[in-house]
């Protein structure tokens, strides 16, 4: 059985600095190439140790998942070469080529043609269950017979004994071979640790040592109260139109990453937090074209603005990752779609394509959110772009009901985000007005 005898039901991917990041992660991801489903992973980042008290612990992991397939060690071979191996055949020398196995995977080195002293100078990476039963298996073979030249077989609990698990430069004798055929190589073996971020990580303080009692939250800064129809006849002034975009500083980011990586509580990202915590807006350029929608953002205090166009707001992050040639986006929510008529709460949810091309494989849908104007999402879409092509794209955000909107049509409002307006050296969290629809529904 293979994928090629099953159903293809969708794929996804994700970027690994973020496991680096915090050590251990329990999230959900959106199958891509599929209408719907996601999928849990649970991942966790783990370094490389020399220390053979970390062995227990990290075997006693493995056993709490109850599976066998994950692993405790990682086992580096390099293999320098072989001498004296026996003939093949009478008056002709062996071709050599070896197979190298721990556990369920083998690698197969290059063939050294004619020769009873191949030289491989090759290494290879394995992952070991568990070292104090697992073994490396070496066979010597011949390309031309198929026959075997010798074999190795050594236990790796034997590196458990040595000086930093590591065997350096060894001949050892080769078995079911000459009286004098023997491989020369290294070994050294290093125990998987997790990487618990210290940050993440608080000890229990001892018994006699009592713990310091937490200081009194300061109190609650009462609301703002919202703009009313008065307070603009006050002669108050009235922001203009083209407010600039608001750029989250690094702080805030990573806390609201952190908020949508822990599939555990499964909390929204508060509006109030980013509110607080926006440094002075940055101007942004909108893109120059006829042809080229004007995305205006409003700063987060207007909470109760429906944007220029009086369709909603919507709050978007946009990060790009180098190391994989992927963009995220994340739709956080919507805020103040407007509401016609109150027997028919609109069931939003939204929906991105890429551009140009706004092909089917590049469209990701969120899910629906029943009867609400203030619907939130918190859900991330990835596209593998390469860091060529990123600024020749854009990314079309439409807003959408299941039911009928304004004039019967199922869209609410749309937005194009121009990549080329961003560095995406650090993430993006911005608000943009939505706009009438501008390109053609599906």
């Amino acid at each position: 059985m293979g994928i090629q005898n099953d159903d293809y039901l969708g794929r996804c991917s994700l970027d690994i600095s973020q496991v680096v990041r915090f050590g251990r992660l329990d999230t959900w991801q959106t199958l891509q190439q599929a209408k719907h489903g996601k999928v849990e992973l649970r991942l966790s980042w783990h370094r490389l140790s020399s220390d053979v008290s970390e062995l227990s612990r990290a075997i006693s992991e493995t056993l709490l998942i109850k599976t066998g397939e994950l692993s405790s060690a990682v086992l580096s071979v390099y293999i320098d070469s072989c001498k004296k191996l026996p003939n093949a055949r009478t008056q002709s020398r062996p071709d050599p080529y070896l197979t190298v196995t721990v556990g369920r995977k083998t690698e197969t080195s290059a063939v050294q043609m004619r020769t009873d002293d191949p030289v491989y100078e090759i290494g290879y990476s394995f992952l070991v269950q568990n070292p104090e039963i697992d073994n490396l298996e070496i066979k010597v073979l011949d390309s031309k017979t198929g026959g075997q030249l010798g074999q190795l077989t050594y236990g790796i609990s034997s590196l458990l004994k040595q000086k930093d698990l590591s065997m350096i430069t060894q001949p050892l004798m080769l078995q079911r071979s000459g009286p004098e055929s023997k491989i020369i190589m290294s070994l050294q073996l290093k125990i998987l640790k997790e990487a618990i971020k210290e940050e993440d990580y608080e000890e229990e303080p001892a018994a006699e040592t009592p713990r310091e009692p937490s200081p009194a939250p300061p109190p609650a800064t009462p609301p703002s109260p919202p703009v009313t129809v008065d307070d603009l006849d006050t002669h108050k002034p009235v922001p203009p139109l083209t407010d600039p975009v608001t750029v989250l500083p690094e702080p805030v980011l990573r806390n609201i990453e952190d908020a949508l990586l822990d599939s555990s509580s499964q909390k929204s990202v508060p509006l109030e937090h980013i509110e607080k915590e926006v440094d002075t807006p940055q101007e942004y350029q909108p893109p120059t074209g006829r042809d080229s929608p004007k995305l205006v953002h409003r700063t987060s205090s207007l909470t109760t603005s429906a944007g220029e166009a009086g369709l909603g707001r919507i709050l978007l992050s946009l990060r790009y990752s180098m190391q994989n040639q992927t963009l995220f986006v994340v739709v956080h929510k919507i805020m103040h779609i407007p509401l016609k008529d109150p027997a028919n709460v609109p069931d939003p949810y939204v929906k991105l394509y890429l551009l140009p091309g706004r092909s089917k494989d590049s469209k990701r849908k969120t899910v629906v959110v029943k009867d609400s104007c203030m619907p939130e999402y918190d859900e991330q879409f990835e596209w593998v772009i390469p860091l060529a092509e990123l600024h020749s794209r854009q990314v079309e955000v439409t807003v959408a009901t299941h039911k009928g909107f304004l004039g019967g049509s199922p869209v609410i409002g749309q937005v194009v985000v121009h990549l080329n307006q961003y560095d995406f050296r650090e993430a993006k969290t911005m608000w943009f007005d939505l706009m009438p629809e501008t390109s053609p529904r599906d």
